[in-house]
């Protein structure tokens, strides 16, 4: 990931979004978040680590499209995180916030931060969560029955 202010970015990346940030030179950070953490501890894999470098200028801004997601766990977490991006936005350098959203059975808000990140706050209402889904393994399309030769 990059950015354009280091210290501005590591400040939300730990105040606003709870992660732990390191800067481990001039102009680089990793930033992980706290279940990262403990399964590196523990010597466990399954966490992420993310290097953000600081540059002059962001040549390739994400789009909402093309985010990173963060799962709470209520609705009520979604709403409570969405009024601090109202209310401290300038604070962090948040550049957009989004309504609540309903889609794919979540409850959602996206933002932008300063360096046109775009991040999604969600709270998945079927219960599903990422462990769940890690858990299921890879999606295996079912053949239609054109393809095995079968009738329909």
């Amino acid at each position: 990931m990059v950015t354009t202010d280091l210290t501005l970015a590591r400040k939300f990346y730990e105040e606003f979004l709870g992660f732990e940030c390191v800067r481990y030179a001039p102009d680089r950070l990793l930033l992980r978040d706290k279940t990262s953490a403990n399964l590196m501890k523990q010597g466990k894999r399954g966490g992420f680590v993310i290097d953000v470098r600081e540059v002059e200028e962001v040549l390739h801004p994400q789009h909402l499209f093309n985010h990173w997601g963060l799962t709470v766990d209520s609705a009520e977490e979604v709403d409570r995180i969405r009024e601090i991006a109202l209310s401290d936005g300038e604070t962090y350098g948040l550049t957009q916030v989004n309504k609540i959203s309903k889609m794919h059975n979540s409850y959602q808000f996206y933002f932008s931060d300063l360096d046109e990140n775009w991040w999604e706050i969600e709270y998945r209402n079927n219960g599903i969560t990422n462990e769940m889904v890690f858990e299921n393994g890879d999606f295996k399309r079912k053949k239609k029955p054109a393809e095995t030769g079968e009738e329909a």
